[in-house]
């Protein structure tokens, strides 16, 4: 067993030291879950939410064989660890043999939230960044569970006002989004881990 090693929400994995428990490699937890291999990672359902369309948790080795998994959908990442665990507790019943180890709380430092809209301007879903003291970071999503690829462009609801043929920039997140714009760009961001039309 090792390290469980926690994924961040943009699809970054980090070895942060918020969880000190043992934890499947990732070969036991594909199985586990049969999960399907896609290009170097695999997929399966995610258990956090009711993801029965789209296979929304992504599973990847790490170092030593670990197991680095993300929510492509937007799912908590203690969320998806607690899913996860419950889904296959069988791999978790040798994880505590050792004297448990007393653990820190997080502290949050910073929350910040971006309201993604629709072409007129009504809030269809809310991405919070929830910033913590040991430099870790969880980028839940509002309402849990929605599904991301089906979310207009981050401010969208801008672009009504430029001219046709104007240069937009279109960016990976919100955060770079919103840095252009306050330098006065056209930026458009988009707002899930997977390629998604122009609409």
């Amino acid at each position: 067993m090792t390290e469980f090693t926690a994924p961040e929400i943009g699809g970054q994995h980090f070895s942060a030291p918020v969880k000190s428990l043992p934890f499947p490699s990732a070969k036991e937890l594909v199985q586990a879950l049969q999960a399907k291999k896609i290009g170097r990672e695999w997929r399966t359902f995610c258990p956090a939410h009711d993801d029965r369309k789209t296979p929304n948790l992504s599973v990847s080795e790490g170092n030593e064989g670990r197991a680095l998994f993300v929510c492509r959908a937007g799912c908590d990442r203690d969320t998806v660890f607690n899913a996860v665990k419950d889904k296959v507790p069988w791999l978790f019943e040798n994880a505590n043999n050792g004297a448990s180890q007393p653990k820190r709380e997080r502290k949050l430092v910073r929350q910040v939230e971006y309201h993604i809209r629709d072409i007129r301007g009504d809030i269809v879903a809310t991405h919070v960044r929830l910033e913590f003291d040991d430099s870790s970071k969880s980028m839940p999503w509002r309402p849990a569970g929605i599904q991301t690829p089906a979310l207009p462009l981050y401010r969208i609801e801008y672009s009504g006002d430029w001219e046709d043929d104007a240069w937009v920039i279109l960016c990976e997140g919100e955060k770079p989004t919103d840095a252009l714009a306050n330098h006065g760009w056209r930026a458009l961001g988009t707002v899930a881990l997977v390629a998604q039309p122009w609409r």
